[in-house]
Order: C-alpha cells, then sequence, then structure tokens
C-alpha cells in the first residue's frame, strides 16, 4: 500500500488511542493490547469538506 500523491492528505501510522477523544480503536485487533499499528486518518481542523485521503494498492 502507498499515499495517493494526488489527495490532499495522507493517512497515518498510530499505536494506542487517536488525538481525536471517542474515536478509533481502543486495542490492536489481533492481540487486544495498544501495542498493535494501525493508520488512521484525521478528519477534524485542518482538514476540510471534500477533501481527500487515499492510500493505493499495485492491484
Amino acid at each position: 500500500w502507498s499515499h495517493d500523491n494526488d489527495a490532499d492528505f495522507r493517512w497515518a501510522p498510530k499505536q494506542g488511542q487517536t488525538p481525536s477523544m471517542n474515536t478509533g480503536p481502543t486495542a490492536d485487533h489481533t492481540y487486544g493490547t495498544s501495542d498493535g499499528w494501525y493508520i488512521y486518518m484525521e478528519a477534524s481542523f485542518p482538514q476540510q469538506y471534500n477533501q481527500r485521503c487515499r492510500i493505493v494498492s499495485e492491484e
């Protein structure tokens, strides 16, 4: 997977809680701990309505 260079902002790798309260996972899906990684996109400020955040695969 890679970032779409034409997108307005990027997905971010993260462990633990997201910066925005009451969003995102509380634990890793595989192990049930905060040690796992996931990607997220911050939809709050400074992002604006109708902006895109996208990852793409080779296939």
